[in-house]
């Protein structure tokens, strides 16, 4: 009993830290990375919250259908996450580091990274992966067919 219990804990476990949707590819600069999207409103407001583990060159393109101002938090995030705000021309205006924050924070006090200017994409990966790899505000990113037609249909 105690062998089934373990291996089905182990099989949740496994199941949670997977990607949502098939990873799609994207470079920024000259690094590729594949990535999740978040389309709709739902995944959007989901994006990596609970998710245990994020691959190396792995990360969530947020799209929005419009230029807007965005604004991320770590609500009910356990992992360390960078993140990119993107215009529709692919060049990145803002990059910020976002820890974990301790458990239990109110809402109010939940740390807020908004993009300096209206945006339609965001890009989290793994924390310090932008300054790892020198990618800087003003860089560009583009996006492979795959991805831009997933995003076409979105909108």
């Amino acid at each position: 009993m105690a062998r089934l219990a373990l291996a089905l804990l182990a099989a949740l476990a496994a199941v949670s830290c997977q990607p949502e949707s098939k990873p799609l590819t994207m470079w920024v600069k000259d690094s590729r990375i594949d990535v999740e999207l978040a389309l709709d409103p739902e995944s959007r407001r989901k994006g990596l919250m609970f998710r245990q583990i994020l691959g190396e060159n792995h990360g969530m393109l947020f799209v929005e259908t419009e230029d807007r101002t965005m604004d991320f938090w770590m609500k009910n995030t356990v992992i360390p996450l960078s993140i990119a705000f993107i215009r529709k021309d692919g060049r990145i205006t803002d990059i910020y580091e976002m820890p974990v924050e301790a458990p239990g924070t109110e809402n109010a006090l939940h740390t807020r990274y908004p993009s300096s200017e209206p945006v339609c994409y965001a890009l989290e990966v793994n924390h310090g992966w932008f300054k790892l790899r020198g990618i800087k505000v003003g860089d560009q990113v583009r996006f492979s067919e795959r991805v831009q037609t997933e995003v076409r249909a979105a909108r």
